[in-house]
């Protein structure tokens, strides 16, 4: 089936080279077709995880902002851009190679971290939380106790840790080839091409906000009715949670001119994500069901994110679209610091923790969240940079 897609991409068969869209033709760098403001938003949006993880060394006080302020949008923001960034590989590619490097890139790393490096960082948290319950017990004790949770353990003791989103990305890699066709299908495009036509572009964010909210809420419904255990294992529930996203991305890569509709701060999607965000759970508790405060409490995380989402790709795009060594070196690491900054983080703070500066919680917070970006970049540009088997471990590509 030859995909309809509108716009820059027009009249493009599905394993050609894709157009950017119209509204990036002056955003895409000519010589490697890259967006290089998109670059710099997943860049940014990943090291922002260096300090939301830092802040489960202990209860820092502010420093905990970053946690609670990267909920709202983080994950969400690296989603859609992977979602657009799928979207851009596969009208590159032949299907094989688009699956064996999306694989290459993912699931190596994923076991490299896995079986190379979790194990690590388990028994220094495990330590670093809990250093009287588990003194005199070997190394496997407390691995074998923090995987199976036969004690109770402080601290983030989780076996995939911050390497979930691998395995959720795997799955929407997995999907894609067989969404994109459906996305780009004619018929789609065409219902698509009227259903827009009929909103206002001065609602555009907001209509596209309440559709993802609706789409977020159905697939916690739909894992709650249909797959009982992602009520129980965050791993599934996490994957379903973001899959909208990402769909999201895919989707807009398709549609150019609602790509740049979004671009924007919008005062009519702020207004409605902090009214259903704040007001939202008061409505449901009213209602006396727990099914209505969930949803509501769901809709209003997703418009929120979608707020935060559009306001960020209209700043970084506007003054953010450069590509310097500096941008180029972070964009290049960014997957060695995300691998390796949990080990990194509670390395320095076992390291750290007989200094006095512990009890001064910001100094703290600081001092291990800096030398933990210090350290993953001094990795990636001396070591897993030059080596093409540790390249290849831990950032998935030769």
């Amino acid at each position: 089936m030859t995909g309809h897609v509108s716009g820059a991409n027009a009249g493009r068969e599905p394993g050609a080279e894709p157009a950017p869209p119209d509204n990036a033709a002056t955003d895409t760098d000519n010589a490697t077709g890259r967006l290089h403001w998109l670059d710099n938003l997943r860049t940014g949006a990943m090291l922002l995880g260096v300090l939301v993880h830092t802040a489960t060394l202990a209860n820092f006080g502010w420093p905990e902002y970053a946690s609670v302020i990267s909920v709202k949008f983080r994950m969400a923001v690296f989603f859609v851009a992977s979602g657009f960034f799928a979207a851009l590989l596969f009208r590159r590619r032949p299907l094989r190679v688009f699956l064996t490097t999306r694989a290459q890139a993912l699931v190596v790393p994923l076991i490299s971290g896995l079986v190379l490096l979790n194990p690590v960082t388990l028994l220094l948290i495990v330590q670093y939380h809990n250093g009287p319950a588990v003194q005199g017990m070997a190394p496997g004790e407390i691995l074998a106790s923090a995987l199976t949770h036969t004690m109770p353990l402080s601290g983030p003791v989780v076996w995939h840790l911050h390497l979930w989103f691998l395995f959720s990305l795997i799955v929407y890699v997995a999907l894609t080839p067989v969404v994109m066709p459906v996305l780009s299908a004619r018929w789609l495009q065409a219902a698509l091409d009227r259903v827009f036509a009929a909103i206002p572009r001065g609602i555009l964010p907001l209509a596209i906000g309440v559709t993802l909210a609706v789409g977020v809420v159905a697939m916690r419904t739909l894992a709650v009715a249909v797959v009982p255990a992602a009520g129980e294992i965050w791993l599934i529930r996490v994957t379903m949670d973001y899959l909208p996203y990402f769909l999201l991305g895919l989707l807009l890569f398709l549609r150019p001119q609602e790509w740049d509709g979004i671009h924007r701060i919008d005062p009519a999607l702020c207004l409605c994500a902090a009214a259903v965000y704040i007001g939202g759970p008061w409505v449901g508790a009213l209602s006396g069901s727990e099914q209505i405060v969930g949803a509501l409490s769901l809709a209003g995380l997703a418009l929120v994110r979608c707020a935060v989402i559009f306001a960020l790709l209209a700043v970084f795009r506007r003054y953010l679209n450069f590509h310097t060594p500096l941008s180029a070196f972070l964009a290049q690491s960014i997957y060695t610091v995300y691998i390796f900054h949990f080990l990194a983080i509670y390395t320095v703070a076992s390291v750290a923790s007989a200094l006095p500066i512990r009890d001064d919680s910001g100094t703290f917070f600081l001092l291990v969240a800096g030398l933990t970006y210090a350290l993953t970049f001094v990795l990636h540009r001396q070591l897993i940079g030059r080596h093409r088997v540790l390249r290849v471990l831990f950032n998935g590509k030769a």
